[in-house]
């Protein structure tokens, strides 16, 4: 069975955007700040009582990100190359996909396989796919390695190679 990842995007509002955003993303402003951590042990693991305290506000996306937004994504960064797999050739081969790659290496163009995929959500993304998009919604399309994640240009980094970035605020996942 495949692995079907939706993205959502969170827009973290410590600190406002300057990059002009691509694409727009609907979003929902979360607040109730100082709200009670749970004080339940989960599953048996005591590690896990006192989430879910929030101290900041944010903004979370209202949809998952379309085939639309991704086509654009896409369209934008990997056009030339595709280096770092941004697209799965299950998104147009699987029932599921929604997103076309025509052309060869080097003039890559990537349409919706057909209109009614516009405003379904992504799949067959990654989750270094989809922390490449949020760096690309942070720096206003200019970048997919540094944003709010640095990924130091490593196609599957391991968690513990990527670094987040506290002072950039912008796109998350």
């Amino acid at each position: 069975m495949l692995l079907k990842i939706f993205l959502i995007i969170f827009l973290l509002s410590k600190i406002s955007l300057t990059a002009t955003n691509p694409i727009t993303i609907d979003t929902v402003y979360i607040g109730n700040l100082g709200n009670s951590a749970d004080p339940m042990i989960g599953f048996g693991n005591s590690s896990l009582a006192g989430f879910g305290n929030v101290d900041y506000g944010y903004s979370i996306g209202k949809y998952e990100v379309t085939n639309q937004q991704y086509t654009t994504f896409l369209n934008s960064v990997a056009s030339k190359s595709d280096q770092h797999g941004l697209y799965n050739s299950y998104m147009s081969s699987n029932r599921f996909g929604g997103i076309l790659r025509t052309g060869v290496l080097g003039n890559y163009s990537y349409e919706l396989k057909d209109s009614t995929w516009g405003q379904k959500p992504v799949n067959m993304v990654s989750f270094w796919d989809a922390v490449r998009f949020a760096n690309w919604m942070t720096t206003g399309g200019a970048d997919t390695e540094n944003g709010l994640y640095s990924l130091n240009n490593v196609t599957n980094p391991d968690n513990r190679s990527i670094t987040r970035n506290t002072d950039v605020s912008g796109f998350a996942i």
